[in-house]
């Protein structure tokens, strides 16, 4: 895969949640803001080994979890079609149906939150992909008195791997 020469910006992205059973919801109206926190080589701590005061080495120690975080404008709180945002996180409305990627039972909902980066409408070999596996959802709804849209912020810790263009890029060590 050649290098691409394209700097991309938030024009080319697409956030996507997705359940246990492929259903999609690619976030309407979504702000281009999404950062993404906690990436290592390995989802671990790096615990430093000292004696007598000097450092001996370092080694793994417990499991981090990477977040997310992203807005988008709010157009409507729910409905009983699909592509509303608080419906697809509460289970309900248009998605009441959807499969939580952790497993049945009295379990918090998991989901996978993709982010895909378009590549080849701009010369590029192929389009990029970044998925965070198994993720917690928390969101917030707030109202700009500046006159600026009403919008969700949606916060996301993801469980699972972490998937750069389809292929692990970081899991933790047994």
């Amino acid at each position: 895969m050649a290098l691409s020469s394209h700097i991309k910006n938030f024009a080319q992205g697409r956030l996507k949640i997705i359940d246990g059973s492929g259903t999609t919801l690619t976030i309407p109206y979504e702000m281009g803001d999404l950062a993404i926190d906690g990436l290592k080589r390995t989802l671990n701590e790096e615990v430093p080994f000292e004696a007598r005061g000097k450092y001996r080495g370092s080694g793994h120690g417990a499991r981090v979890y990477p977040t997310a975080q992203f807005s988008a404008m709010l157009a409507e709180l729910t409905n009983v079609t699909a592509g509303v945002i608080m419906d697809f996180l509460l289970v309900r409305g248009g998605y009441s149906g959807i499969t939580n990627t952790a497993g049945t039972g009295p379990r918090p909902l998991m989901a996978h939150l993709r982010w895909e980066l378009e590549g080849t409408d701009y010369g590029d070999d192929a389009d990029g992909s970044f998925e965070l596996k198994d993720c917690h959802f928390t969101f917030a709804i707030a109202e700009d008195s500046g006159g600026g849209p009403t919008k969700f912020t949606i916060s996301a810790t993801a469980r699972g791997a972490v998937y750069v263009n389809g292929v692990a890029y970081a899991d933790q060590i047994a």
